[in-house]
């Protein structure tokens, strides 16, 4: 839910949502759409909506990442060439931040892991 038309959104991955899941919240007034409608306001233009089913484990910090089919590939944004993880991702990658959501199905996410 967007609060302002100022806001930003671009290269993300959107999965397991209804048709009108994008939420514009101006004054008193409520409007959900589709990515198409969305992108009518200049928003998410390198995104996609796809299969995935994407589970998070606070108590573990472990991510899971599940799709039965590849995921699709968008244009980088914002010339962001490297991903989470810090791997190079390409002018051409998978949305969101991994680079390689296929490869990293199950992550182990603790920021107090050694380096």
């Amino acid at each position: 839910m967007y609060l302002n038309p100022n806001n930003q959104a671009d290269g993300n991955f959107y999965a397991s949502l209804p048709t009108d899941f994008q939420g514009l919240y101006t004054g008193d007034s409520q409007k959900y759409m589709d990515l198409a409608a969305w992108r009518e306001h200049g928003w998410d233009k390198n995104s996609v909506v796809g299969d995935a089913k994407i589970d998070f484990d606070a108590n573990t910090l472990q991510l899971t990442i599940a799709s039965s089919k590849p995921f699709p590939k968008v244009s980088a944004v914002n010339a962001i060439d490297s991903d989470f993880l810090g791997k190079q991702a390409g002018n051409v990658r998978a949305p969101g931040p991994l680079a390689d959501p296929s490869s990293a199905r199950n992550l182990k996410l603790d920021p107090r892991r050694n380096t």
